[in-house]
């Protein structure tokens, strides 16, 4: 029926250009335990974005879409995401930090080293002496509380709201003419490249993003494939 024709298309969707992409290159990285904080949290900040839109849809604010997220989808992985104010901490001094100022903003004390801060110690705060007090990202746990949150939110919400959450996608790859005129000048002033990529990948099933290091928005094919 129509409604499980868009279940399917959504999680194809999902698993191609969220999976495969974003959680895989959080995973990669994780994997070689890279004891960095920005590249993960900027990452996982996109994630919870994005999820965020599908939730509660693409109009609202992004602030307001990651902190229903968080405070919804994240806090069924753990309470303290649902303390009051935690999800706008998230998104102004962590998220809104790293995006815009390359730190974290006052308050926020970020590490991937369990030896400084216990993956049981995330959300908690660190008393410093001397020091102002900061609530701790250990950002090995915020991966796996996110990716848990993702897997619940497929599960629980997709599948009982896939109509909306279907409609909620289309806004969101709706076409933008003004992008589509910069394309269109580019190739008028000569400023194109042929990519031998796209033939590679079809020779070679198992490629990814990963392999290959190339990330790309959907093609036409791929939208007539999805919608």
């Amino acid at each position: 029926n129509k409604e499980e024709n868009e279940l399917n298309k959504i999680n194809n969707y999902l698993e191609e250009f969220f999976e495969n992409w974003l959680i895989k290159d959080i995973q990669l990285i994780r994997n070689c335990n890279l004891y960095f904080t920005l590249p993960y949290v900027l990452l996982i900040s996109s994630g919870i974005d994005f999820l965020g839109g599908l939730y509660c849809g693409f109009d609202c604010s992004p602030s307001k879409r990651s902190a229903k997220f968080i405070k919804k989808w994240m806090g069924e992985v753990n309470s303290i995401y649902k303390e009051e104010y935690m999800a706008n901490f998230l998104y102004d001094n962590v998220r809104s930090g790293a995006s815009h100022y390359a730190m974290y903003k006052k308050y926020a004390s970020c590490s991937s080293k369990p030896n400084i801060y216990p993956l049981e110690k995330h959300l908690f705060v660190n008393i410093r002496n001397n020091a102002e007090d900061r609530i701790i990202i250990q950002v090995f746990q915020f991966i796996e509380d996110f990716i848990k949150a993702y897997n619940l939110f497929k599960e629980d919400h997709i599948k009982i709201h896939c109509k909306d959450v279907y409609n909620k996608l289309k806004v969101m790859l709706k076409d933008d003419k003004k992008v589509e005129n910069l394309i269109r000048n580019l190739k008028q002033k000569n400023k194109t490249y042929y990519s031998r990529i796209e033939s590679t990948i079809q020779a070679d099933s198992s490629s990814t993003s990963v392999i290959y290091g190339t990330s790309a928005s959907p093609s036409e094919a791929d939208y007539d494939k999805y919608f």
